[in-house]
């Protein structure tokens, strides 16, 4: 099961979010004290909850307005016995309370006019005013108040950080978040954009591309170190692949020398039973020998595909397999329901893999009955007998290297493995089932040459 992280996008988007958020709320609780704790603050020497308070409290009685006792407005007159307070509406309407300082009256008949105002007082007996627009149970109405208790403590801290922090950080706080969500995205799709192509080169690595690096000369310097990492171990795999070839190769060609040396002696000496037995199991080592060249000519050849006729060359390869066909008991058989079938590719390779299936049949098919190579309407080439065939449990393992049905002192176990290796080359598939006669029918499908 593939794990896929986190987006990269979104997490660098929520925690740039989340810093934001932490530093405008640090920068908040600053301003929080120093603005409340400067004398020169106007906002800091008034409870904003006075004038809430008694905008809460107004009701209308007719053509006046006056105040609904309540035990807020209790407690603020308790705490608060220098008060005084005009509240005006919309319409006009007026409630005064309280002494309002004469040098305000005439502020107090233009308060209509007036948008806010905050007044400190030098005179010890005037300690300032402040109005406030709040709502009301009648609508909007003005609020102008002094000779209240200033704010003290907490409270007074958080009132004056309700009422003057919070509009300003909050616009802060929307304003950062809607530039970030805008502005992070695309700017981390920009910066990532070298990556891609790092993703494209990485998706065409297999065992057949080797050589390849990956492209490190644009992507980030954080990411360059992974990059680099990772073209040192196709590096490492390459030359470990490379080692591993050229060993099957030499140990290939070393084996065909002394077995073609005691084939031959063998030949010349066989008297009995014993050396005919001998004289196979060489034969099988041969066969093991040039199936390992086979492996390497097929991972070392770089030929440019030809176009190659399966009909003919699958009529040449029975014809020259027929008499050994017909001494192991058989009757070979050729048909074709077309007169061509050409693909792409290399004819040698092609020609090697259709023998293999051939002797694979002559060797397993039971020593009777027909050996039938057949091309078929739909571009398909079937090898069947009428041997034992393939058990249903091993039909996927059969092409495996080195697997073998039958106990070891038969066969090598590679060249159903070949002749894989030869189909896929040629973008093609294989599969083995039943034939007919109840063997086993190898099925070989190729895409025709254009």
């Amino acid at each position: 099961m593939v794990t896929v992280g986190k987006s990269l996008r979104r997490t660098l988007t929520s925690r740039l979010l989340l810093w934001q958020l932490a530093g405008l709320l640090a920068l908040a609780v600053i301003s929080v004290f120093i603005f409340y704790y400067d004398n020169e603050y106007t906002g800091a020497r008034f409870d904003f909850d006075i004038a809430h308070t008694l905008a809460e409290s107004v009701i209308s009685d007719g053509d006046r307005l006056q105040l609904e006792s309540s035990e807020d407005l209790r407690e603020v007159f308790e705490t608060s016995p220098g008060l005084w307070y005009v509240v005006q509406d919309e319409s006009g309407r007026r409630l005064i309370g309280g002494s309002v300082p004469p040098r305000l009256t005439s502020l107090v008949d233009a308060l209509s006019d007036v948008q806010s105002i905050e007044i400190i007082g030098t005179a010890p007996d005037f300690g300032g005013a402040m109005m406030l627009h709040e709502n009301s149970r009648v609508g909007s109405v003005r609020v102008l108040f002094g000779g209240g208790s200033e704010p003290t403590g907490l409270a007074g801290l958080l009132s004056f950080a309700g009422r003057e922090v919070s509009p300003m950080l909050g616009g802060l706080v929307v304003l950062m978040a809607v530039m970030t969500l805008i502005v992070v995205p695309p700017v981390v799709s920009t910066t990532l954009n070298s990556l891609r192509a790092v993703e494209r080169v990485a998706s065409r690595i297999d065992i057949e591309q080797r050589g390849v690096r990956l492209p490190n000369d644009e992507v980030p310097s954080e990411v360059a170190a992974l990059v680099n990492a990772i073209n040192a171990a196709l590096s490492r795999l390459d030359d470990g692949y490379a080692e591993k070839q050229r060993f099957l190769s030499d140990a290939a060609h070393e084996l065909r020398t002394p077995i073609a040396i005691l084939l031959n002696r063998l030949e010349l000496s066989r008297k009995g039973e014993f050396d005919q037995r001998v004289l196979m199991d060489v034969h099988r080592l041969a066969n093991l020998a040039e199936q390992l060249l086979d492996l390497q000519r097929i991972e070392h050849q770089d030929l440019p595909p030809q176009r190659v006729d399966l009909v003919s060359l699958s009529r040449n390869v029975m014809a020259d397999l027929a008499p050994l066909a017909i001494a192991g008991g058989y009757d070979p058989v050729f048909e074709t329901a077309v007169e061509e079938f050409v693909v792409l590719g290399d004819a040698s390779s092609l020609e090697r893999g259709l023998i293999n299936l051939v002797q694979n049949a002559i060797a397993h098919g039971g020593g009777q009955g027909e050996i039938s190579l057949s091309v078929k309407e739909d571009w398909s080439i079937t090898i069947s007998d009428g041997g034992p065939g393939v058990p249903e449990d091993r039909r996927d393992c059969i092409f495996e290297p080195f697997h073998r049905i039958k106990p070891l002192n038969e066969g090598s176990g590679l060249g159903l493995s070949l002749v894989k290796e030869i189909v896929r080359r040629h973008n093609g598939t294989i599969s083995v089932g039943s034939s007919p006669a109840g063997g086993a029918r190898f099925l070989l499908r190729f895409e025709p040459a254009p």
